[in-house]
């Protein structure tokens, strides 16, 4: 319940009229699923793919991770192991500022405490991490009862599975040097 009162504090905190903040609080989500269900609807299109990646990752991850080890995975050809046609890596596709990471993610994800925020690349060092326990219990959750569709569910063993994709297919970009 603490979750969902920051998080609508939040969204009253962006609103700039009072025209604005009725809007905001009559098409609130009365649940915290709802909020979260309305955050991935946020990401734009063109980086679902990567948010969902991101997410896996933070959720199932052994070790906490910085966002220049996150903005590595953007660069990841998943589709080498289907065809191999393309490298397995394309370094042009990593995020030229890893902290960009936090912004396509929206709230699902956050600095970790105590480090100091800023949007400058030499603060890319920082760990990112998932907001709250409960993101990973949304993002778990499956469709029928509430959870995000079945194409940004996050199952632990298919989880585990393309971390260990991704993790070879990274690796693959040096085996020719």
């Amino acid at each position: 319940r603490f979750r969902w009162v920051a998080l609508q504090l939040e969204e009253l905190s962006k609103c700039l009229s009072d025209e604005e903040l009725e809007e905001q609080l009559n098409t609130s989500p009365r649940e915290l699923w709802g909020i979260y269900r309305k955050m991935i609807l946020k990401i734009p299109k063109k980086h679902i793919e990567n948010a969902w990646k991101f997410l896996q990752w933070l959720a199932f991850s052994l070790r906490p991770l910085k966002a220049k080890e996150l903005a590595q995975i953007t660069g990841i050809n998943m589709d080498y192991i289907i065809d191999g046609s393309e490298p397995p890596f394309n370094s042009r596709a990593i995020y030229n500022d890893p902290t960009n990471i936090l912004g396509i993610c929206g709230g699902l994800v956050i600095q970790s405490e105590g480090e100091y925020f800023s949007t400058c690349n030499k603060n890319s060092n920082r760990t990112i991490k998932l907001a709250h326990f409960s993101v990973k219990e949304y993002l778990m959750m499956d469709s029928s009862m509430g959870g995000p569709s079945p194409n940004l569910q996050l199952e632990e063993q298919v989880a585990h599975s393309h971390i260990t994709k991704m993790c070879l297919i990274y690796l693959l970009q040096f085996q020719n040097t």
